[in-house]
Order: C-alpha cells, then structure tokens, then sequence
C-alpha cells in the first residue's frame, strides 16, 4: 500500500492563547504516526468556546459538527494552509503558511524518492528525512542548493560577476515561488515561469535565457554530486536571440576623444570618459581594466622601435594576453606610479554605466552605450581595419574564435568596400 500523509490542525488541543497545533499524520502499511510541526495558529472562534477554569473547550449545545465548521473556516484542507481572515496578522500568517509548504512538498519528496527507486519507506525513515532533512537528496530545496554552491563558489574564487549574477537570480526566483524543491522544478513549471517573465515582468528573451541557464547548471551540479538523477532541461529549450552588439563609429569615437580633452564640466564625468577611452583602444574587459596596474605594462623593441604592452592573465578565461598600446591610449595612463599601484579609479560598472549615459547625452549620441560597448568598438574598430580575425581573438582573449566571429556581422563597411572591387 502506498505511504500517504496528511496535514492538519488538531482543534481540539487548543492552547491557552487561542492557537491551533497543527500535526501530519504519516500511514505506512496500515500503521500511523503522529507527528507535531511545530507550528500553530489562532482560529479565534474557538475562544468562544473556551473554558479558562477547566482549561478546555465546551461544546455549544445542539451543534455537534461545531468543531468542524471551525476548521474548514480557517482550515484550507486541500491546499493545506490556513487561511485569511479579519484581523489577521498577515506576515505571520505568510511565514506560517509557508513553513506549512515548505513541510507538505518535503513530504511528497520523500515519498516520491522511495517509490522510484522501489525501496520501501518505513515510519521512522519518513520522520528523518521529512521532519529533520539532510542536506541532501531531492528533498533538499533548490535554493539551499544553489546557495550552498555559491558559497562553494567564492571559496574557489570562481569570478566575482558570476557570483553576483547567481545571487541575483536566486532573489529574483524567490519571488516568484518560494520554497522551490529538486521535485518542483517541472517541464510544466519551466513554460508557466517562463510565461511569467515575459508576460508580467516585461522581461526580453535573453533575460529569460539567462534565468535558465542558471537553473540549468545548479541542477547539472547536483547530478553530478549524485543528489539528483533527471536533467529536466533534457527536454526543454532555452530560446535566446542575438543580442545587439552596440559600438562606437568612427565620428562618435572622435567626437568622445574631442569631448575629454575639452572636458565635461564635472571630474566624475571625465574620469569614466578617460578610462572608456581607453578600454576602446585595448578591448579590455571591466574587471580587468579596474585590476590594471603599472606593473602589468612591459616595454618591447620591435625593429628598434619601443612598444609598451599591455601583459595580463584574463580574469575571465585565465587567458594570458599581449595587447600593443597605441598611442592615444598611452596618453591617457599619464604619470607612472608605484609599480603595484592601479593605473585607473574605475568605478563599479553599474555606476560606470550610469555616467555613460550621461556622457553620450551630451555627446548627441543616440545609443544605448555602455562599458562593454568599448570592447565592442574595439574589435569591431579592428575588423574595419583588415587585422586577422585570429589576431582580434587573441587580442580579446578569446577562447573560440567562434566568439570573435560574432563581430563579424557588423563589419558591413568592409563588405561594401569589398564588393566595390567588382568590376
């Protein structure tokens, strides 16, 4: 016979104060147990009814199912949670309700688990594993998971920016369902989430994308690690569609290098332009722009000409890169420091980006720029320029040169250039 539980408020042990106990009981092969949650809530029409001196409930007369309209008023049996009502403490009431969620999905888990893997589920297993859950197995809920490898994460030093996003990510699910379990996570689930994303939080496609790939690594992690056995992104598509890779042209580029030697009128301003410049003149990356330090400049003669270089281990791939430093990028390093001293004040990227904006307000430049957009300009700047596309991806210290030939498709003033050779 299949185990089957059932979660429930015990009206007649009433506490002093007016709580209702709330209890599952658990049947395994035609025995039961009972098992207190913890966990109580006032149904206040049972004060009514409540005789201070005996220390218990007396019955009105002539109703003897009183006991039971009391506890479907404030007892939803079928979503097992209570329900609201006049002057109810509504955050209790959430986190009670909760907790009551978090409890009824372990238990379906739990049995769940023994029934797929034909092992039978005794009554004291059911109490372990439901009532006291290991860190492990799929009764352990996504986010206790997935915090637990970002923590696992930072002690590895994995990139800052990947935390961050994985953190954020948790945040912004939990919104949406919170508990969320191994179990939960569903075919059905994925397309109504995703739904959600586009219809209610404006989200774009790539947005989404970005949600799923998460979830689908987390779960990849806990296969490996064995808690888990079934990769439901084996049968769901992560749809994305090709970003819009946003660059200066030439004039605009002219336009900024013209803007900084005049000066914005604000120090903050000319600060995030020099160091934008820069980055549009090297196509490095933000993290490792604000880590550059005068050390990680090199002198090289080539031809009996001195050349400084740029020579750095990528934060991001781990890729050691030679970058030549042109110069106008030079002129904007200025005074050489201490040796272990950061060349640039680089701001955090979202404040970078939010003076950018700024920037190109006044510029008259009439796009969404923002940091990356200068690593962008950079190659694509270099792909104009006839340099290999093998050399671009080793300046930019790319692992593929599949990721180097995205810029490809902005290159069309080559192509028209190109084309014009027809005769």
């Amino acid at each position: 016979m299949k185990p089957t539980f059932k979660i429930f408020p015990r009206v007649r042990s009433i506490k002093q104060n007016g709580e209702v106990p709330v209890y599952i009981r658990v049947t395994i092969n035609r025995r039961s147990r009972l098992l207190s949650l913890n966990l109580s809530f006032p149904f206040p029409d049972l004060l009514k009814h409540w005789d201070p001196n005996k220390c218990c409930l007396v019955p009105p007369d002539g109703d003897p199912l009183w006991l039971e309209k009391i506890s479907r008023k404030y007892w939803d049996e079928k979503e097992c949670r209570i329900k609201s009502y006049v002057n109810v403490n509504p955050l209790r009431l959430k986190q009670v309700n909760q907790e009551l969620e978090k409890i009824n999905t372990r238990a379906r888990t739990t049995i769940h688990q023994y029934n797929i893997s034909d092992k039978p589920l005794t009554l004291d297993e059911f109490e372990s594993e439901c009532m006291n859950p290991a860190i492990n197995g799929n009764n352990l809920s996504f986010y206790d998971f997935a915090e637990k490898e970002i923590a696992y994460m930072k002690q590895t030093k994995s990139p800052s920016e990947t935390i961050r996003t994985f953190s954020s990510l948790i945040s912004k699910l939990k919104k949406y369902r919170d508990p969320l379990y191994f179990e939960d996570i569903t075919l059905d689930f994925l397309r109504v989430y995703h739904g959600h994303m586009i219809n209610k939080m404006q989200n774009m496609e790539n947005t989404c994308s970005k949600t799923f790939r998460f979830m689908r690594n987390m779960i990849n992690r806990a296969i490996l690690q064995k808690i888990i056995s079934d990769n439901i992104f084996d049968k769901f598509t992560i749809k994305s569609e090709p970003g819009k890779r946003e660059s200066l042209s030439e004039k605009e580029l002219k336009d900024l290098e013209d803007m900084l030697v005049k000066g914005t009128s604000k120090k903050y301003l000319d600060n995030v332009l020099k160091y934008f410049l820069f980055t549009c003149y090297t196509g490095l990356r933000y993290r490792d722009l604000k880590e550059l330090r005068f050390v990680d400049l090199k002198k090289v003669m080539e031809n009996g000409i001195e050349t400084t270089m740029i020579s750095i281990l990528m934060h991001k791939t781990k890729e050691l890169v030679s970058i030549p430093i042109i110069p106008q990028a030079y002129a904007l390093i200025g005074e050489i420091g201490f040796m272990n001293q950061k060349i640039f004040r680089v701001s955090v990227n979202q404040v970078t980006n939010r003076h950018l904006k700024e920037i190109t307000k006044q510029a008259k430049i009439e796009k969404k720029i923002t940091f990356h957009s200068a690593r962008h300009t950079f190659a694509i700047h270099c792909l104009n320029s006839d340099i290999p596309m093998e050399l671009i991806r080793d300046l930019l210290g790319h692992t593929d040169i599949k990721t180097t030939k995205i810029y490809a498709k902005y290159t069309d003033n080559t192509k028209i250039q190109c084309m014009r050779k027809w005769k």
